[in-house]
């Protein structure tokens, strides 16, 4: 396989500011050209592709809407309305938030932002 290293410098233009003085200028970009010498070894014809086919659903609000108490929002007048994400989160310290989608049937998990140690890094002006 040959590999060719170009360098690249990207446009400054169309980025605010009026002036080219005040801006920094880009990094040097890196460009690689791959180039194949030779047949690909154990190549198939076809291969099987599976389809991700979710079976998701979605909660309608007025099961739910007598349950909340928002103060002066009447959840209930909202008609055709469905629930389609549900998020749970845990407020201790390190915590993950889990986001239930149940449109597409998908779960994710993340840190719970706030939970976390932030970085007290800051530039000194």
């Amino acid at each position: 396989m040959e590999m060719a290293n170009t360098t690249m410098i990207a446009p400054s233009t169309g980025m605010g500011g009026g002036s080219d003085a005040k801006m920094i200028a880009p990094y040097p970009m890196t460009h690689y050209n791959y180039v194949l010498s030779g047949p690909i070894k154990d190549l198939q014809p076809s291969v099987d592709v599976f389809k991700h086919e979710p079976k998701g659903f979605t909660l309608a609000l007025s099961t739910i809407a007598s349950k909340l108490n928002l103060g002066t929002m009447d959840m209930s007048s909202f008609d055709k309305m469905n629930i389609d994400s549900i998020s749970f989160s845990q407020n201790i310290p390190f915590g993950y938030q889990m986001t239930l989608n149940m449109r597409d049937a998908s779960l994710s998990i993340n840190a719970q932002w706030d939970q976390w140690p932030q970085s007290t890094c800051q530039t000194d002006e």
